[in-house]
């Protein structure tokens, strides 16, 4: 009202379970008021500065304004447990009393008082205001949350986060620092002669509240939510707990993120880690006319190395519409261009699994530029297939039969796995339902061509 804060509205918003009405009505009384009894904005942003952000005096003489009765001198021992709740070595400040037995203290002993590290806890007296936790409470709190964090538990989410940014924040709330410095009452924050020590201008700087979580820095990578390539760990980014995460994008915001599960990896010997780098492919339809990409849909994605090619060929069947009776198979082109179709017989990573967590995808040339610009592509060389493979039944061939994950095949970041799809057209001509099957059989014909044959050109 009038563009002024009224107390009516300042107590219904700042009053809770844990901040008792009496309490916030005298903390009212410590901004400054104008005419009409209200504080102004102004005058709001002034005070809750010296309240949470003021030094040890300011902070002192906030609480005085709300605890003096009447501007008369006075802080009234029953106002002062009011706010602050019980007050230890009360007996030495509150020593006089008025006619009416009501124990105080004179404004200026209490301010001196009230300045002396472990007399007053203002994170407590001011709670009221705080929507963010102080420099110590966040580093207590994220310290907890590393705690229940000690063993990587296999399907758990760890968040990459900027290596820059998070020593910022550790610099913020003095995260690497021995504990018992940061308390208020601890013999590091004393001078010989006890009085509280101010801290250096090195300290000042590093005590800058970081802005929002920046990690730009990471990105990158050819696809939505990839990670840069040659990012090292501890040098260009840290790992996070999810908790953690979630709570630091509470306290500062920003992004982007780049949510990581942890994996199991390794023979008999079980281990875990988090899969930083993830697998990147291209999935599309074969053209049955051509052989080629159809490239006018395609689904680009991230995937783990464990997942498996039959919830790949489940996802490429339903983004792709492909009808529940229609039988599919996967192929990989490599950036060369060579073709190969994805079996249970698939020979398998020599490096395994773990080197796949381990080492960032490596970068593989122009085809994927390829997938994107060229109208009608280029000339893809078709391998020698195994006939015995491509006659073998499908149902006993096919990785999703086996088990085979996309980290046991012969797949790289940047590849593209193409979806067939079995069709009639052959069978009426009696050839190969396959359309890779028919193309390849007529480029098999076109090999075996010999200048000076001669061709007779039909129309089917």
């Amino acid at each position: 009202k009038n563009n002024l804060i009224e107390e009516k509205a300042f107590i219904k918003f700042f009053s809770s379970d844990t901040q008792p009405t009496e309490r916030v009505q005298y903390l009212f009384k410590a901004f400054k008021h104008e005419n009409h009894g209200g504080v102004s904005l102004s005058s709001f942003v002034i005070g809750l500065d010296q309240a949470l952000l003021g030094s040890a005096l300011e902070k002192a003489s906030f609480l005085v304004g709300a605890l003096e009765y009447k501007r008369n001198k006075k802080v009234y021992k029953d106002v002062c447990l009011a706010v602050l709740g019980p007050v230890e070595d009360s007996k030495s400040i509150f020593v006089m009393k008025n006619k009416h037995g009501r124990e105080y203290a004179h404004v200026e002993q209490f301010r001196e008082w009230a300045t002396l590290p472990g007399n007053v806890d203002f994170d407590n007296a001011f709670g009221v205001f705080k929507l963010l936790p102080s420099v110590e409470e966040e580093a207590e709190i994220v310290r907890e949350m590393f705690q229940r964090h000690q063993t990587l538990q296999p399907g758990s989410t760890w968040y990459a986060l900027s290596q820059r940014w998070w020593q910022a924040w550790k610099d913020y709330v003095a995260y690497d620092q021995d504990q018992t410095q940061n308390k208020p009452d601890s013999k590091h924050n004393k001078t010989p002669s006890g009085t509280p020590q101010m801290p250096s201008k090195t300290q000042l700087r590093r005590r800058l509240r970081p802005i929002s979580i920046e990690n730009a820095d990471l990105s990158g990578g050819m696809f939505s939510g990839d990670l840069k390539m040659g990012l090292v760990e501890n040098v260009d980014y840290t790992l996070v707990p999810k908790e953690v995460w979630l709570k630091l994008v509470e306290w500062y915001g920003g992004g982007p993120e780049y949510p990581r599960k942890v994996i199991e990896v390794g023979g008999q010997t079980k281990m875990t880690r988090v899969e930083v780098f993830l697998l990147g492919l291209y999935i599309v339809t074969v053209d049955p006319k051509t052989g080629d990409f159809d490239r006018t849909n395609s689904i680009e994605q991230l995937f783990s190395c464990q997942t498996p090619l039959a919830a790949i060929e489940s996802l490429a069947r339903t983004r792709f519409q492909i009808q529940t009776d229609a039988k599919t198979r996967l192929w990989v082109c490599d950036s060369e261009g060579e073709r190969r179709r994805l079996t249970g017989e698939n020979p398998q990573r020599q490096r395994g699994n773990q080197d796949l967590v381990d080492q960032e995808p490596q970068p593989k040339g122009d085809l994927e530029e390829d997938l994107r610009n060229e109208p009608n592509g280029g000339d893809v060389q078709l391998p020698d297939y195994d006939e015995a493979a491509v006659a073998e039944d499908e149902g006993n061939a096919d990785g999703k039969a086996a088990g085979v994950s996309i980290g046991d095949c012969d797949i790289e970041h940047g590849d593209i796995l193409m979806l067939e799809v079995q069709d009639d057209k052959g069978a009426k001509r009696g050839e190969s339902s396959w359309p890779l099957d028919r193309i390849h059989k007529a480029y098999k014909d076109w090999k075996k061509m010999r200048k000076g044959d001669v061709l007779d050109a039909r129309d089917r």
